[in-house]
């Protein structure tokens, strides 16, 4: 067994989440502390051997955690100071121009302008918190113990740089309180094989630093509903950045634009992952790579422009799998879209610490129990007025071919409950091989126990057709 000691010296954590910045993070993420100690790594200029042993920590399972509670402050928000603008090193021949005056006195304190920032915060009722590695080898550990340990004690904060912690290497840590699992009421960003790597990367191109991977969090003792899995996993989202607005009924010639340009982008031989075709030319018979739209819905101003794209992943898809890395370099190269008369997209992948609501994933793959469409579902074939032939028997079966149970209640219109959400007839038909033109329609489906998404519905689900967004009280893991 491994596990890190972190005391919070000042009996408060002070970190922002990651899609909501006046909201404190509790508890701590093992991908925060990982990449805190990568920081250390890097400012207290460390070796090579606790470079190897960072490499060693990203390639374990992900930790379990024993952590108290904690009781939210106040978010009281306050103006800062910006950053300084750059200035020259030295006085050019001809002297500072006007503007460089300009922009040089504004670090002066009574010209310096101000930013409203938040700096939530949580009060703990225990202020120690141990990340557990109970699976690891003994002799590894010895291995890269004091590589471990130097790193730990060149920590000195773990959030924001007012969140003092002291963290050392501890032998024997306290039971776990919350563990990884399948399903859980937590979410936490942990670190993966790779990730040293990547930050390194991140920091060198100036960009902005992805979440990682997350993964689900249980607390011990707590019994929990087996929720019900769809074939969809991790979803990789982008932005428009440039370009013209695309309503959301416009999706399709969208999605198929970002499967044409993925497919050119990952090679003379894109594989069947990406393609959604067999070596042979046939349709694939196994979940392969989805694209959804984005758009601005289910708020009161919601006007249904479509704000970007996510390609989602099959669950199936392990973390090394080979097809990932097809798939990854393929992404890195997306940065434009040829639509037609429609214009270009300029994109960039959402990886920054704060994201725009349309773009959020949580909607989109939360659990719950009650699921609604953003796009019309384009049924499978034409219903007809017979037993198991007819519009909710067909939804029926599209739930269970995704991996979910049949719904326990159906509504069908061509009306969906989202603010935004165009009426399903304003979608263009579309054909499904040599099938006629296909029934369109939006859902709200009801499950007899939790669902996790991506939900992603009948004959168009791998170019965003029939996409569902979670319904209901927050209380119940829904979105109103």
């Amino acid at each position: 067994m491994f596990a890190l000691e972190v005391e919070y010296l000042t009996g408060r954590a002070v970190a922002s989440r990651r899609h909501d910045r006046e909201a404190a993070e509790w508890p701590p993420h093992p991908g925060r502390l990982f990449s805190a100690l990568v920081a250390t790594l890097k400012e207290c200029e460390l070796g090579e051997a606790e470079r190897e042993a960072l490499f060693w920590l990203e390639r374990q399972p992900p930790p379990s955690l024993s952590v108290g509670e904690a009781t939210a402050r106040d978010v009281v928000r306050v103006f800062v100071p910006v950053n300084d603008t750059s200035a020259p090193d030295k006085v050019p021949p001809k002297g500072f121009s006007a503007t460089q005056i300009s922009e040089g006195i504004k670090v002066l304190p009574d010209r310096r302008s101000r930013q409203q920032r938040a700096f939530p915060s949580v009060t703990l009722a225990h202020p120690v918190v141990h990340f557990i590695w109970a699976a690891s080898v003994p002799e590894e550990v010895n291995q890269h113990y004091q590589a471990l340990d130097r790193l730990a004690r060149h920590v000195t904060y773990l959030g924001h740089s007012s969140s003092l912690v002291r963290i050392s290497v501890c032998h024997e840590p306290p039971p776990p309180t919350l563990v990884p699992t399948e399903a859980g009421e937590e979410v936490l960003r942990v670190p993966t094989q790779g990730r040293l790597v990547e930050l390194e990367e991140t920091y060198q191109r100036g960009a902005p630093i992805s979440p990682g991977i997350f993964r689900a969090y249980a607390r011990i003792g707590k019994r929990l509903e087996d929720p019900a899995d769809t074939v969809f996993g991790d979803m990789i989202v982008f932005r428009r950045v440039g370009g013209p607005r695309l309503p959301l009924h416009a999706s399709p010639n969208l999605t198929s634009t970002v499967r044409r340009a993925l497919m050119a982008l990952a090679g003379p031989h894109p594989g069947e992952i990406i393609s959604g075709h067999a070596p042979d030319g046939s349709p694939s018979q196994q979940p392969h790579v989805a694209i959804i739209p984005l758009a601005y819905v289910a708020h009161t101003y919601a006007d249904g422009n479509i704000m970007g794209f996510a390609v989602v992943l099959p669950r199936r898809l392990g973390r090394f799998d080979p097809t990932r890395r097809q798939i990854a370099q393929a992404l890195v190269r997306l940065e434009s879209l040829e639509m037609g008369r429609a214009g270009v997209w300029k994109v960039e992948r959402v990886t920054g610490e704060s994201v725009p609501r349309s773009l959020q994933v949580d909607p989109y793959t939360g659990l719950a129990r009650l699921w609604a469409t953003v796009t019309p579902m384009l049924l499978d074939y034409i219903p007809k007025d017979k037993p198991g032939k007819d519009q909710k028997a067909i939804v029926a079966t599209a739930c269970e071919r995704i991996g979910l149970p049949r719904p326990v209640e159906i509504e069908i219109g061509p009306v969906s409950p989202f603010r935004g959400v165009p009426p399903s007839g304003h979608f263009a038909r579309l054909r499904n091989g040599k099938q006629p033109h296909l029934h369109r329609t939006h859902i709200v489906a009801e499950f007899d126990r939790p669902v996790r998404g991506p939900v992603i519905l009948g004959a168009g689900r791998y170019l965003g057709m029939g996409l569902c967004r979670r319904l209901g009280r927050p209380s119940e893991g829904g979105d109103s």
